[in-house]
């Protein structure tokens, strides 16, 4: 988290906390973080914290989220990546 003020700590915080309750609006958010690959690439814990919330609220099938996920994965994690092809069926 990168801060400079008490007003922008207090706004990081609140943009990660929120209440996320409304479903469209989620939707949108989610759509926005997976086309965002400069924010993947710039800080991938963030992106995938974001990322994390997001799809907890939103019912897509795993395969969605994978598929979403591995477009914007730096290389560098992907070697990690131990995906079951149960979960891309």
């Amino acid at each position: 988290m990168d801060v400079s003020s008490w007003s922008d700590f207090a706004q990081e915080l609140k943009n990660i906390y929120r209440q996320r309750n409304n479903k469209k609006r989620v939707k949108k958010e989610l759509t926005v973080l997976w086309v965002n690959k400069d924010l993947a690439k710039k800080n991938f814990i963030k992106y995938a914290e974001q990322y994390r919330t997001l799809a907890r609220i939103v019912n897509y099938s795993n395969k969605v989220y994978i598929n979403k996920i591995i477009e914007v994965i730096p290389n560098y994690y992907k070697l990690h990546l131990a995906i079951s092809p149960q979960i891309l069926a």
